[in-house]
């Protein structure tokens, strides 16, 4: 497992926002609602297919993100839980798809502004799956090195920026006993003016619906991340080819039944 040196939090406020933020994390203070124009599909879990987990985005309660970059060598997981809240490892987990939700900004010695640079450069993601071990990512799984499938922006704000949901594809794979998923964005492009660009992910600490607990650079953080797992979609039944196998079969019944309604 990728070990990473811890980087010490300092909290700032900026200047004219109700935002507490460090390079670790940025919390929102303000009006938390969904925009009623977003686009369909932007706050949940619908990839085309059933979820095999979700902890989807709340567009109520949502108020904190944690950065999850390579850049800065910061690595945030969250747990699978079950409906207590007990991390519960997955019974059936084939899929091809993951969805989360996140910010990318510009951080200058604090988030200073919305940095669609890596979002336009699709930078790509690690994404890998764990077995628990004693209630921390334990053994990968399964490890996906992929590119967004698409990027949407949500139209929902966060304090001076908007939630993007990103969509990741990937060959089905079994993640059966997978009870961590850990996400964590590729050193990619920096903004226009060579400050860095960096991920953050999305998480809602105010419902107490999961068990409240992530971690991040091998530290326990009181936050669920939110994102889906989408089940494999099986690919089409084939079309019976038509070969010259089909072609003699063919003729063979035609004559049969000629020859019987000639008689």
């Amino acid at each position: 497992m990728k070990i990473i040196k811890n980087i010490v939090l300092t909290s700032l406020m900026v200047s004219g926002l109700a935002s507490a933020q460090s390079n670790l994390f940025l919390e929102h203070n303000g009006l938390r609602q969904a925009n009623p124009n977003s686009p369909a599909g932007a706050l949940d879990c619908d990839n085309g297919a059933a979820t095999i987990y979700g902890q989807p985005i709340n567009v109520i309660n949502f108020n904190t993100a944690r950065t999850s970059d390579a850049e800065i060598a910061q690595l945030t997981s969250e747990s699978i839980v079950d409906g207590a809240g007990v991390i519960t490892p997955l019974a059936n987990g084939m899929s091809d798809s993951i969805s989360f939700w996140g910010l990318s900004l510009e951080f200058a010695g604090g988030f200073v502004d919305t940095c669609i640079e890596d979002n336009t450069a699709n930078t790509p993601f690690n994404i890998t799956f764990h077995t628990d071990a004693a209630g921390a990512p334990g053994a990968a799984i399964a490890t996906v090195v992929a590119t967004p499938t698409s990027i949407i922006d949500t139209a929902t704000p966060f304090a001076f920026t908007t939630i993007f949901k990103y969509n990741v594809s990937f060959p089905a794979t079994d993640l059966t006993g997978a009870a961590w998923v850990t996400i964590e964005r590729q050193i990619g492009v920096n903004a226009g003016n060579g400050n860095q660009c960096l991920f953050l992910w999305l998480d809602e600490d105010l419902v107490g619906s999961y068990d409240d607990q992530a971690i991040q650079n091998g530290a326990i953080v009181p936050t669920d991340h939110t994102y889906c797992i989408s089940q494999a979609v099986a690919p089409p039944a084939p079309v019976p080819s038509f070969t010259w196998i089909g072609v003699v079969l063919m003729v063979l019944t035609l004559g049969f039944f000629g020859r019987k309604f000639v008689k």
